[in-house]
């Protein structure tokens, strides 16, 4: 079943539905961009992080793709704004060598 995501900041029963099993990567950028909505709005940060890391376990690690960076990133500066700046190095370096990979990869096509 598709699973529901609820919508930040708002009461008004919208909702966006994706199939985390048919499109994981649409689901991953839904999730990522809820765990940055909620840190724009400066709401609680673990739950924040909690969406961005469902985010990372939902976009495929390969091939390397731009989402996938992007979801590393977006994990990398939430872990660095709340404290765990170890955590934060490791998954940035993480991102940076992802979109670095895709880079190469799609710079190899004709």
């Amino acid at each position: 079943a598709p699973a529901q995501v609820e919508t930040v900041g708002h009461d008004d029963g919208l909702g966006v539905e994706v199939d985390e099993a048919v499109d994981p990567v649409v689901a991953g950028l839904v999730q990522e961009r809820i765990g940055r909505y909620l840190w724009m709005l400066r709401r609680d940060n673990d739950e924040a992080i909690s969406h961005v890391r469902n985010a990372v376990q939902l976009v495929p690690a390969e091939p390397p793709t731009e989402a996938r960076a992007q979801v590393l990133a977006t994990l990398g500066q939430q872990l660095m704004v709340s404290g765990a700046s170890r955590e934060a190095v490791a998954v940035c370096e993480e991102a940076i060598a992802v979109a670095l990979a895709q880079w190469a990869m799609a710079s190899r096509q004709p």
